[in-house]
């Protein structure tokens, strides 16, 4: 799962930049918002089996939340490249929910 995380990730971030760049849009920070880092933070502290809890239970969390975000964009965003966007990365997010949800930990 991670490997898929890491792989889809990259290549979503690039594909961001690249509509962000066409809508002629700012590029959203790329630092840890402070709820974001604060996870992190707990994470790092973590071993073994509460630290595949907490990972698991996080990705979860952050991709229906994701998801629901990008849903909406891509059924009412007010920018077509954006939208555009979202409407292409909403299946990849929605088979990480459908798999981490699989994760037995």
């Amino acid at each position: 799962f991670a490997t898929m995380m890491i792989k889809d990730h990259g290549e979503a971030a690039v594909k961001m930049k690249a509509a962000v760049t066409e809508a002629k849009m700012s590029a959203p920070p790329e630092d840890l918002d402070a709820k974001h880092k604060a996870m992190l933070d707990d994470l790092a502290k973590k071993e073994g089996s509460a630290f595949d809890k907490a990972y698991v239970a996080a990705q979860i969390k952050g991709h229906q939340e994701t998801v629901a975000l990008f849903q909406a964009y891509a059924n009412g965003g007010d920018n077509a490249r954006i939208k555009q966007f979202a409407k292409d990365l909403l299946p990849t997010l929605q088979v990480h929910l459908e798999h981490v949800r699989k994760l037995k930990v």
